[in-house]
């Protein structure tokens, strides 16, 4: 998840409100049938007479379709007139329809020129708009720094967009030193106008801790008054918070509420999560077709944790029929999304090791569990280790094997994590390094962590890949059985 976000990507330049209405003209203009063609005919007379404000809400009227077709070069021509005449809206207006090329060509130099009018008569939009032209490289080079000052100009004008943004640079230092505590305040004064982007990533501050200590109340308050505006990305944080309990009770019923409301809105994370719930029995009965499903909507909308979860579901036959071409096909996947979460290369691994849906190929095995080794993985140090063992993708290498088991006893046990250990075909007698299994098991951490150590006692016991050592190799035993690996016990009782 992306820490803070910014309104419409930063990028979108606002345009105006539809009509506008002259000094002293705000009354009267209630009091009668609404009436379009009326309307046009009384600012056409007012444009006659040169009235600049008349010939802006005409240009509003094509621009919006209002008793008329859309008509944007019509639109164009009024907004023109009006611009020249001084009206600060037509101007702002008109660089929208340059930067748009609505009516007329695009061109960034001309919307630029057109912004710079209306902001030199302290227009707030269009000192956003031109701080947008220079964040995103519209027409220009990007400058940070002169979208900064635009941004300023127009927060200190009441701009909620440019507050957001401006909260934004300051907490990812764009355009000036960073400072949390800028970009709280920022983020706090378009808050205040009921801005739900400001809330969400006030949301964010706390609950990361940037500036401030981590608040996860806090944190749940914003996120709350955020999704209750309409935010996508807060209501699914607030179905993450209630689901874990942070800042709240946790709350599964709450957490799938807020995820189908996110997800209503194609929040692939917000699927995701529904299928987390579904599959593991939160709140409600485990369903493997409803997970499949959910897990499917977030794996087409591109999210990475689905796709390989729904190679998973393919692989095991869970709320689908067993495919493992399919299952390849969504680990690929997610493996070219570079996700940093190395059991993605692990579940290729296992598919290229046991030929499950594509030819057996223990050298491509063997390389997506160096990928993902480089991750940090455990479950990959394993079955390295195992390759390494009876030399299937690599060269037989006992000691290295030895090296590899040592690793994934040596670093630091996350319990709650889940692994994959696989069956590698070999010649030898099972019991001179493990028990084969039947394809794979999934594990807990702790699972690993034994059976690790199960196969070092074998390895210290017999001296392979090590000097022979029967205390060391008794340790391994016993380290073993504590984790739950039975089959040390028999070696305990020799």
């Amino acid at each position: 998840m992306l820490l803070l976000k910014v309104n419409l990507d930063s990028s979108i330049i606002k345009g105006t409100e539809l009509i506008k209405i002259g000094p002293k003209r705000e009354n009267g203009t209630h009091g009668t049938d609404q009436d379009w063609t009326k309307a046009r005919e009384w600012y056409t007379k007012a444009a006659d007479q040169n009235d600049s404000i008349a010939n802006y809400n005409l240009g509003n009227i094509y621009y919006r379709g209002r008793g008329v077709e859309v008509n944007y070069k019509v639109a164009f021509q009024y907004y023109e007139t009006a611009a020249n005449q001084g009206d600060v809206d037509a101007q702002r207006q008109l660089g929208f329809l340059y930067e748009n090329g609505h009516g007329t060509d695009q061109d960034w130099t001309k919307a630029r020129e057109w912004y710079t009018k209306a902001a030199n008569q302290n227009d707030s939009i269009a000192n956003y708009n031109l701080g947008n032209i220079y964040y995103n490289g519209r027409g220009v080079e990007i400058n940070y720094k002169m979208a900064f000052q635009y941004y300023e100009i127009a927060a200190n004008q009441g701009d909620v967009d440019a507050q957001v943004q401006l909260g934004f640079l300051y907490g990812n230092g764009h355009g000036t030193d960073q400072d949390w505590t800028k970009a709280r305040e920022w983020y706090t004064k378009a808050a205040d106008q009921n801005d739900s982007i400001a809330n969400y990533n006030l949301g964010n501050i706390y609950y990361y801790g940037r500036g401030v200590e981590v608040n996860y109340k806090l944190a749940f308050q914003y996120y709350e008054t955020a999704a209750n505006q309409g935010d996508v990305d807060a209501q699914r944080q607030l179905g993450f918070l209630y689901e874990d309990g942070h800042g709240t009770d946790q709350d599964c019923t709450k957490a799938r509420e807020w995820y189908t409301k996110a997800a209503d809105q194609n929040n692939s994370i917000a699927n995701y999560g529904l299928g987390n719930i579904y599959y593991r029995g939160r709140g409600v009965e485990v369903n493997y077709k409803l997970a499949f499903q959910y897990y499917e909507i977030a794996a087409n909308q591109g999210d990475v944790g689905a796709q390989r979860q729904l190679g998973f579901l393919y692989g095991k036959g869970h709320g689908t029929d067993q495919d493992w071409t399919k299952a390849r096909e969504w680990y690929t996947k997610a493996a070219e999304q570079n996700d940093i979460v190395a059991n993605y290369f692990l579940g290729l691994g296992l598919l290229y090791e046991h030929g499950d849906g594509v030819d057996k190929d223990y050298n491509k095995a063997f390389e997506y569990y160096r990928l993902s080794e480089d991750e940090g993985n455990k479950g990959a140090y394993y079955n390295i280790a195992l390759l390494y063992y009876y030399g299937k993708g690599v060269a037989k290498d006992v000691a290295t094997a030895f090296k590899y088991f040592e690793r994934v006893v040596e670093e630091e046990l996350h319990e709650g994590c889940a692994y994959v250990l696989v069956e590698v075909e070999n010649d030898t007698k099972a019991d001179s390094l493990v028990i084969p299994r039947k394809k794979y098991s999934v594990v807990s951490e702790s699972i690993i962590y034994g059976e690790a150590h199960f196969n070092l006692g074998i390895m210290n016991e017999n001296g392979q890949g090590t000097t022979q050592d029967h205390q060391k190799a008794l340790n391994h035993f016993k380290m073993s059985y504590s984790y739950g690996i039975e089959r040390a016990k028999t070696y305990l009782e020799i």
